[in-house]
């Protein structure tokens, strides 16, 4: 099975100060204060200070989760982890809770079948008293794709500040995955204070098309999703059709490609590139490339492998998002024929000479060239192109007016180090612009 806690460590995404001093979550039952009668000094293995808390059993790192989930926990001496994200209480979430027995409960068997197909095995809803106060609502189903099978339970808890969403996913045991879920829904204590840690919800969410209840996760999306790493599903009837073998350009890209998709060897077919909407490639931080997807990353020594071209990235059709870190890469026009990018981030050769690679680029909310200078470009007209952009951070030494960013209408974020004679009027006046940087001088 795929090392999701492995992954997570790759990507340098762990959480730091969220599990207990020892380094692993879980405490000692015996020694910790009841939640349920001195909910202020209790200690809670997660802590929002004077809004929740919860404690989760065993030893256990942390990281975040898909779907902006913003915990993740993977526990040690097993391959189960559990989903945990806390939300203020919806007000239409008593059409959820109120009807669980009369509507809810049926209505969830009916669309896990909808997301899941014939590969859904088993699913059963329940409910349970929380000790702290309040009914747990949930359900456990059965996720079986050919060899792979994951036992997963979802729990809610609705309160009156906050409610609490658990996905538990374990590949070995229903009822190991039903008593995480159970034990850490009972666990959660309201405090209701204002909270300080907040995740805002993506603006489209896994799965949501086939959801009702947009303040909640879709779960069965959620566990599909991990599914899909561990198991990727066979290419369509529709889509073989279609699919083709990859003819590699650079030799470098391949080595790096084929890592990160962990196919080191054999054909590699267009199709299995369709999952990856982000692709990140890094040749700065060391003597090390680190590659990252949306679903993986891994690092390789640089001895050896040299990334001359990005052409091969052009067979992700359904890329979205864009990491190039390569300080050496001079040529980046095969960009501009990747019009699904909605987020760009580039940090390659100082000689490059123009930016109209991004011309075509119209789908493009989020544009980051902020690692290095490139004094060569003189014409910014292209973003005339860009009108959905909504942050840019670049630095550009030569660039004295700043007009053309001033009429992006969606434009909320500019960062910019431009010439020390650059001419501001137009960016101060452009008030959609409400985070404004112009030579490191904070300007609202």
């Amino acid at each position: 099975m795929v090392n999701f806690k492995f992954m997570a460590l790759l990507a340098g995404l762990m959480i730091s100060g969220i599990y207990s001093a020892d380094g692993t979550g879980g405490n000692d039952p015996g020694s910790q204060a009841e939640p349920s009668q001195n909910p202020q000094t209790a200690y809670y293995d997660l802590l929002d200070d004077g809004a929740y808390g919860l404690n989760i059993e065993g030893l256990w790192t942390i990281g975040p989760g898909p779907d902006a989930i913003p915990w993740a926990i993977w526990f040690e001496d097993s391959e189960a982890f559990l989903l945990a994200d806390v939300q203020p209480t919806d007000g239409d979430s008593g059409g959820f809770h109120d009807t669980w027995e009369s509507g809810t409960s049926s209505l969830l068997r009916q669309l896990a079948e909808e997301n899941l197909g014939e590969e859904l095995a088993a699913f059963t809803p329940f409910t349970e008293n929380s000790g702290a106060g309040g009914p747990i609502y949930g359900m456990e189903y059965t996720y079986r794709r050919g060899d792979t099978t994951f036992y997963v339970t979802v729990c809610y808890r609705f309160c009156d500040a906050y409610t609490l969403e658990l996905i538990s996913i374990d590949p070995d045991s229903q009822a190991r995955s039903r008593r995480v879920a159970v034990n850490t829904a009972d666990s959660f204590t309201d405090l209701g204070g204002p909270r300080h840690i907040t995740t805002a919800r993506p603006e489209v969410m896994l799965g949501g098309e086939n959801w009702p209840w947009k303040y909640l996760h879709n779960p069965f999306a959620v566990s599909a999703y991990y599914m899909d790493i561990e198991s990727p599903p066979p290419p369509s009837e529709e889509r073989r059709l279609t699919d083709y073998e990859i003819r590699w350009i650079d030799a470098g890209m391949e080595i790096l490609v084929r890592a990160v998709i962990d196919k080191p060897e054999g054909t590699v077919m267009s199709s299995d590139l369709d999952r990856i909407e982000e692709f990140a490639v890094i040749g700065w931080l060391g003597d090390f490339y680190r590659v990252r997807t949306n679903d993986r990353t891994v690092e390789l020594p640089r001895e050896g492998i040299t990334v001359r071209s990005i052409e091969d990235l052009l067979e992700f059709q359904n890329l979205r998002a864009l990491d190039v870190e390569l300080t050496e890469l001079e040529d980046v026009r095969p960009i501009a024929s990747m019009t699904g990018l909605e987020s760009l981030s580039l940090m390659v050769s100082p000689e490059l000479k123009d930016l109209e690679f991004l011309r075509p680029l119209e789908r493009l909310k989020t544009l980051m060239m902020w690692g290095g200078a490139y004094p060569n470009v003189t014409d910014i007209s292209v973003f005339q192109n860009l009108t959905q952009l909504k942050s840019v951070m670049i630095i550009l030494p030569e660039i004295r007016d700043l007009s053309v960013f001033a009429a992006l209408p969606n434009l909320e974020q500019l960062w910019i180090n431009c010439h020390e004679d650059v001419n501001l009027d137009a960016v101060i006046q452009a008030e959609q612009i409400q985070d404004l940087m112009v030579n490191a001088q904070t300007i609202r």
